[in-house]
């Protein structure tokens, strides 16, 4: 059952909203990189560095999980202003489409 997600899980999530710590651990003048430190669950660590690239319109994130929840799925938003009935998501073995929408 390991993706097997009733449909009340968007009520039941915890946003992760407190960094432990936040670190500049490169300063260079063709990149940037910040590091975030954040709790997740009562024992798990997020690690998450952020780079920024010159003359790159992209900021790269590179995450690490230390996970030690049990049934609890980690999920990641970016706010988007995208105006779209269909995505497109990334599967084992190529792409499916889904609703953009919940009311289906």
């Amino acid at each position: 059952d390991a993706w097997d997600l009733e449909i009340y899980h968007f009520q039941t999530r915890q946003e992760i909203d407190k960094a432990t710590s936040v670190s500049l651990i490169q300063d260079h003048e063709l990149q940037a990189k910040v590091q975030v430190k954040m709790h997740v669950g009562s024992t798990s660590l997020l690690t998450q560095n952020i780079t920024l690239h010159v003359g790159s319109p992209r900021l790269d994130f590179e995450t690490l999980v230390d996970w030690h929840e049990s049934r609890k799925c980690l999920k990641v938003e970016f706010p988007m202003n995208v105006i779209s009935e269909k995505a497109s998501f990334e599967v084992q073995f190529g792409h499916v489409e889904r609703p953009t929408h919940s009311n289906t």
